[in-house]
């Protein structure tokens, strides 16, 4: 169980700006969302519904899911594209009094309101710069989930080893149920025939590290070349051998993150 944050966004200039909309309860990999909002002002900004391209929605582990219903230039659905509208801190234009009352001004206070105007223009330029450094916290909207924290705790609850021929390559013995503590995006292995197969059989799968900090879920098993073509249908193409005697290893699925 987790939330997504749903946003509705426009295209602008190759990139999306979001509006925050809520948060959606997300349960087994789907969810249900609905709220009310105002057509001609939505989030509060100036912006209406009829101008809007689509919806998107960002999970806890930083997985992105659009819809869009304009067309369009084709473009990246990246965090770097992406960047949360916020309201104006202020409103320097003038207001129908102070055109009145320039009116009616004299020339001390011409020279006052000319002071004003000025303070109030440095005061816009520091507004747009605190708004450029605030446009694309991503982090904040995305939320990392940390590879090595999950990785650490796995070597502190499961038997940790390295492959015989090769030191870099590190591996935690993990169950089934642990898929449940990677990514949302990775979830589906738990469905996955090839992987259920090898977990029966030996009761027991790997969670692996590579170099640069690149990670894999192992399959345990005999390399056969029948088994190599059901492994690489099933998503898990290679393979790492532990006993070259009895060509026993790992077949793997490496994780993005």
């Amino acid at each position: 169980m987790g939330m997504d944050q749903v946003y509705l966004f426009k295209v602008e200039g190759g990139q999306m700006l979001a509006f925050p909309m809520g948060e959606m309860r997300m349960i087994k990999g789907s969810g249900d969302y609905g709220t009310i909002i105002k057509a001609d002002q939505i989030g509060g900004s100036e912006y209406s519904f009829a101008e809007m391209d689509g919806m998107v929605f960002a999970g806890e582990e930083g997985a992105i899911a659009m819809t869009r219903w304009t067309e369009g230039e084709p473009f990246a659905v990246k965090t770097e594209n992406i960047r949360l509208w916020e309201p104006p801190r202020f409103d320097a234009g003038e207001t129908e009094n102070q055109k009145e009352n320039k009116k009616t001004e004299n020339p001390q206070e011409k020279v006052t309101a000319k002071k004003t105007e000025n303070l109030a223009a440095e005061n816009e330029e520091k507004a747009a710069e605190e708004l450029h450094a605030t446009e694309m916290p991503m982090r904040n909207i995305f939320p990392k989930f940390v590879w090595v924290d999950t990785w650490e705790r796995f070597k502190n609850m499961y038997p940790y080893f390295t492959l015989p021929e090769d030191k870099n390559v590190e591996c935690v013995r993990i169950e089934l149920k642990d898929l449940r503590e990677l990514p949302r995006k990775y979830w589906y292995l738990g469905n996955n025939s090839f992987l259920l197969h090898g977990f029966f059989n030996y009761r027991y799968l790997v969670l692996g590290k590579l170099e640069e900090d690149k990670w894999f879920i192992g399959v345990p098993g005999i390399y056969q070349q029948q088994e190599r073509v059901m492994a690489a249908i099933f998503g898990f193409p290679e393979f790492m051998t532990t006993d070259h005697i009895n060509q026993f290893g790992y077949w793997y699925h490496t994780l993005d993150e």
